[in-house]
């Protein structure tokens, strides 16, 4: 929209020629100058900082001979973009992606020093491809379930699934994927035969010859869907440890956290960007005891809007 709006100008004032200051090195510039030729055919476009292939010292360095105000120095290069989606940080050290970053340019996040137990794991591509993980050569499968903790919980029984017809290491959860199908398609069968016996008279009317084939339809396939989920349970084998690891994670706590300052006084958003900092800066502590939540149901839901009351009446 940027580019558009300076096309336009320019094609209005009958300027011969339209000027941006990306590099040359991002995907910026290919934007500026497409938009410029699609709304002002033949205009000359001038890069300067692509065209002279400046370094950013080069560039600091002109900028303070003649005079323009800028934030970088030659010790501090870092080019931030902070918008409503993102805050983007390039140049000096950064542009090296086996040095990490200094202290210096974080703002929504933490240095890794003062961070609690940072992890660095390197990971091996050939031709775009991941292939190894801190030396290790896996495969693609193996290397997605060592490196994400959503996985890796439950291995699969092969008597209770099939190879992947395409990737020889991939287990297919035929039965699960099977019963979940036919549990929409029994669904689909209740909502028929709801259809037709909802408008019969207390009489038998010929409408129900059609109550029998869903209905039996139904009963064979769940007690084939039975002995089949049957199998898959007895044989799925639990990784106990990695699920106790993960349900161990002190940061299950964090909304506990924020509803005990909210029990203390604390309004919630304020409780909410305490807890978040803490978990930012690493300093996070699991409170002494989980939130007491009462169980499911209209009770339940009384009890709470009338601590809500409370609790606004006795803050007016």
């Amino acid at each position: 929209m940027i580019a558009q709006a300076v096309a336009e100008i320019a094609l209005e004032i009958g300027a011969e020629a339209v000027v941006h200051g990306c590099t040359g090195k991002g995907n910026v510039q290919l934007r500026f100058e497409l938009a410029f030729k699609a709304h002002y055919p033949g205009v000359k476009v001038i890069a300067p900082l692509r065209d002279r292939i400046w370094t950013r010292d080069e560039e600091i360095e002109y900028a303070t001979a003649k005079g323009i105000p800028v934030v970088q120095t030659v010790s501090s290069p870092f080019s931030i973009d902070e918008n409503f989606f993102g805050r983007a940080i390039e140049a000096g050290v950064l542009e090296d992606p086996w040095a990490g970053p200094p202290e210096e340019p974080y703002a929504l996040t933490s240095d890794p020093a003062r961070s609690p137990a940072p992890i660095e794991i390197v990971v091996g591509f050939e031709k775009g491809i991941p292939v190894s993980l801190d030396g290790e050569e896996l495969s693609l499968a193996d290397l997605i379930a060592q490196a994400t903790s959503e996985f890796g919980f439950v291995r699969l029984p092969e008597s209770a699934a099939t190879g992947s017809s395409m990737m020889p290491q991939k287990l297919n959860p035929d039965v699960a994927e099977l019963v979940r199908g036919k549990a929409g398609t029994a669904i689909g069968r209740l909502t028929g035969l709801l259809a037709t016996v909802k408008g019969l008279p207390l009489a038998y009317d010929r409408d129900l010859q059609e109550d029998k084939a869903p209905v039996f339809s139904t009963r064979r396939e769940t007690r084939l869907a039975l002995e089949a989920l049957t199998v898959l349970v007895s044989g799925l084998e639990v990784d106990r440890e990695r699920m106790a690891k993960a349900a161990s994670d002190p940061l299950l706590l964090a909304t506990d956290a924020a509803e005990e300052l909210v029990r203390e006084g604390v309004p919630f958003r304020d409780a909410h960007e305490q807890v978040a900092e803490s978990v930012r800066d690493g300093s996070f502590k699991k409170p002494r005891k989980g939130a007491k939540r009462a169980s499911p149901g209209p009770g339940g839901i009384h009890e709470a809007l009338e601590e809500a009351r409370h609790r606004f009446v006795d803050n007016l």
